[in-house]
């Protein structure tokens, strides 16, 4: 099987993306990164294909790009990867393996366990779209939805589901492409003896007693924007679960408040990622801002 890594960049830690690619170069047929207009490469390993692009398209953009590019070359399965998840030695033919004796079925996708350097704890696993439940057992686990890095993707599920949205731009894609999976009539696995190390945002903050991830105004944008366009114009979400994903743009609206002190720039992102999700209206977040 050609296994082919699609692994984006933009701004890297070079150091952690180093031990990216050199945690995946031996155990795929090719990896393929996409960056995101921001920097420069040398010495990649022999079996890395670059694709540079001219500016910041996002993260949808770059992973269809890299998956297209990786399609050309007859790759059978693509394992998403962000620029600073290192992965163990046995990763690849671990999920394989773990796929085969469990004799799956319908695969949209592989996902691992993730252990959140951020937060110091597993990321709860999704067994339904808005449950999560973190598995302290081995085995197999049919799950909602996953964090898109790590996540084996076999080519004919990319071809009957589509690739990632790229309107979303950053925030949601995983999150939309594995819902959009499932109305296809395929599954996401998540493969619990499997866990990879990755950092979900960039710190965590304490604000008014709350432990909060702290991101940017410009991620804040985009997970409300898209959150609410979901809301408001998929069906993927319906009674308990609509109830609670609108509740957790509530907390997102509070964090993004909390973290910037209530200031006129943080009501004013609020404001327009509403008014855009709601409208259904692809606004950037420079667009947004001016």
């Amino acid at each position: 099987m050609k296994v082919f890594a699609v692994l984006v960049t933009y701004n890297p830690d070079f150091r952690l993306f180093e031990k990216s690619v050199n945690s995946l170069f031996p155990q795929v047929s090719c990896i393929v990164i996409v960056d995101n207009g921001s920097a420069s490469f040398d010495h990649l390993p022999d079996n890395c294909i670059l694709i540079s692009l001219n500016r910041n398209f996002g993260i949808a953009y770059a992973q269809n790009r890299g998956i297209e590019k990786a399609f050309e070359f007859g790759a059978d399965c693509i394992l998403l990867s962000d620029q600073d998840t290192v992965y163990p030695p046995d990763y690849v033919s671990s999920m394989l393996e773990c796929a085969r004796k469990n004799t799956l079925q319908n695969i949209g996708g592989l996902v691992p366990v993730v252990f959140d350097e951020i937060s110091g704890r597993r990321v709860p696993v999704m067994l339904e779209k808005m449950k999560g439940a973190v598995p302290p057992v081995s085995g197999c686990l049919k799950v909602a939805h996953a964090v898109a890095s790590g996540t084996l993707i076999p080519a004919d599920a990319l071809q009957k589901c589509g690739l990632m949205r790229e309107d979303f731009f950053i925030d949601f894609v995983d999150h939309e492409w594995c819902w959009r999976a499932a109305s296809c009539g395929l599954n996401i696995y998540c493969l619990a003896d499997v866990v990879i190390h990755h950092q979900l945002g960039d710190r965590m903050e304490k604000r008014s007693g709350l432990n909060i991830v702290y991101r940017s105004l410009f991620r804040f944008y985009y997970i409300i924007r898209n959150g609410y366009y979901l809301l408001y114009h998929t069906d993927y979400l319906k009674g308990k679960d609509r109830f609670l994903f609108w509740l957790l743009m509530q907390k997102k609206k509070a964090e993004v408040l909390l973290l910037n002190r209530f200031d006129s720039a943080s009501h004013a992102v609020v404001r327009s990622a509403v008014r855009n999700g709601k409208a259904g209206q692809f606004v950037s977040y420079e667009e947004a801002s001016s």
